[in-house]
């Protein structure tokens, strides 16, 4: 693959068409443009006439919004490595015949829900290594051709349970943890963990995706865990500790779940309403 230097500027393009380097130069430069996002440092990026552009270890901050506005026959924009930490709502949107998207290595912490808009036959999308928390559950709508999505070593605590729902291709999913994903394996886990199991083939590294969180599922893979574990979750009633009278009459044992984490749960409610009972006896 042929490779030719740009920048932002016209005179070191003298190797591509004309109309291709002012689409480029253009695109590039709109708004505040790429000069001013570095104070005057040259950007140096890599292109090629398949349709790929590489803007790798620039120390980006910012794109502008209408970037790729004049460059709709891009196919592949890999921008890793910068210092990105927003990008504009709809900045890929002109893009309509991409087909690889690599935002890994920045500083992402949230993604507009527009943000893929448009991207309609989108395969591959890298958004790894970043500080996302928790994308919106309508943030992949409308990728019907993307068949890999890596979504490791961000700070992901909750996935909304629809989140995949609407990529049909899908075969390849990475959410591993490094110690990166401190997933939260409270009540919000139960959708996407249903997901996770009845799509195992799809999630590589299912077997690293572990809990975080709360202490008594440390440690245990996503993939392990139950729909019946979650029925406390649907519950309205918050529970009470009996006082020293109600502990004289015969009640109903506590309702045995087959899980650590739930025995635990009870346990530490039996407990607590024993404390609470020694400090009301008399001697």
């Amino acid at each position: 693959m042929t490779s030719y230097r740009f920048s932002t500027q016209v005179a070191d393009w003298p190797l591509l068409p004309a109309s291709e380097r002012i689409n480029i130069l253009t695109g590039w430069t709109q708004g505040s443009g790429l000069l001013a996002l570095l104070e005057g440092e040259l950007i140096v990026c890599l292109c090629n006439f398949n349709g790929a552009v590489m803007c790798v270890g620039n120390a980006l901050t910012d794109i502008p919004n209408l970037a790729f506005h004049v460059a709709p026959q891009l196919k592949s924009v890999k921008l890793s490595s910068n210092d990105l930490s927003t990008l504009p709502a709809r900045v890929f949107s002109p893009l309509t015949a991409l087909e690889q998207l690599y935002i890994d290595e920045n500083q992402l912490e949230t993604i507009a829900p527009e943000i893929f808009e448009g991207l309609v036959v989108l395969q591959h999308l890298d958004l790894r290594h970043n500080k996302l928390t928790s994308p919106a559950s309508d943030v992949f709508d409308g990728l019907t051709n993307l068949t890999l999505l890596n979504l490791g070593r961000n700070s992901i605590k909750y996935l909304p349970p629809t989140i995949f729902h609407s990529l049909p291709k899908l075969l390849s999913l990475s959410i591993y943890n490094n110690d990166d994903n401190p997933w939260d394996c409270t009540c919000g886990i139960r959708g996407i963990a249903r997901w996770i199991r009845h799509n195992q083939h799809v999630v590589i590294d299912k077997e690293d995706v572990m809990c975080q969180s709360p202490m008594y599922q440390l440690l245990r893979t996503i993939v392990s865990l139950r729909d019946e574990e979650f029925n406390f979750c649907d519950t309205t009633t918050v529970p009470s500790f009996p006082t020293l009278n109600e502990l004289h009459e015969t009640t109903q044992p506590f309702h045995t779940i087959s899980t650590i984490g739930q025995k635990t749960y009870r346990l530490q409610i039996l407990l607590h309403a024993f404390k609470h009972t020694l400090t009301q006896i008399q001697f």
